[in-house]
């Protein structure tokens, strides 16, 4: 049999594959970017580890502990509190 009734077409060419890039996301929290976590998530009504690590460039860990952080100190208040997702709420978005 040919290429041609298998079903292969001659000259076709496949491209190239896309190079994908890495987002490096910051380690650990620095004193600035706590600096803008306390002046802005207040003052969001929904807050979540995934959106602060999204929003931020931040470790799912690191936002996390940021939360926790800014829960102690009485800036955020926890909604739910599951094993899963802890979902909090600005005392300013009250």
């Amino acid at each position: 049999m040919s290429q041609q009734a298998k079903g292969k077409a001659k000259g076709k060419k496949r491209a190239a594959p896309e190079k994908i890039e890495k987002n490096i996301k910051d380690v650990e929290l620095k004193q600035d970017l706590l600096q803008s976590l306390v002046k802005e998530v207040p003052k969001m009504k929904v807050i979540t580890p995934n959106m602060i690590g999204v929003k931020y460039n931040l470790r799912l860990s690191e936002a996390k502990k940021a939360l926790l952080q800014l829960a102690e100190k009485g800036l955020i208040k926890p909604v739910s509190d599951s094993r899963r997702i802890k979902i909090y709420t600005g005392t300013a978005a009250s």
